[in-house]
């Protein structure tokens, strides 16, 4: 699943890029594993790799094997920087990966006063 999440600010108020690398850091604790700035954007690889929720559900599913080889791939979060918005995105990512960068979005907006578009 992919998804972007952008966060709306009025000119100016767009938070900086060193306070949303503190901030990203500190909400992702430990399942981050390391950070780098790079486009324009804070990435940010998450521990592990990705989870499949269903696993043993729908193991004779024939999903199961593409399930299985997604699951070696990282897991990452990327916040990009615009002079207006903040954009929290997830690529192919699992459902671990999309509720902690829905509740990192959720934490921006509400901490600096933005307005969230989700599109999911």
């Amino acid at each position: 699943m992919s998804c972007d999440r952008f966060i709306r600010f009025d000119k100016g108020k767009v938070p900086l890029r060193a306070d949303l690398k503190f901030a990203l850091e500190d909400y992702l604790g430990a399942f981050m594993t390391h950070i780098k700035w790079v486009n324009g954007s804070w990435v940010a690889q998450l521990e592990g790799g990705k989870s499949w929720p269903f696993k043993r559900l729908e193991a004779d599913s024939r999903l199961a094997a593409a399930r299985e080889e997604e699951a070696k791939e990282n897991r990452c979060i990327e916040v990009f920087i615009a002079s207006d918005n903040i954009d929290v995105i997830t690529r192919r990512a699992d459902e671990a990966t999309m509720n902690l960068a829905d509740g990192f979005a959720k934490l921006v907006t509400r901490y600096w006063k933005g307005k969230l578009e989700m599109d999911k």
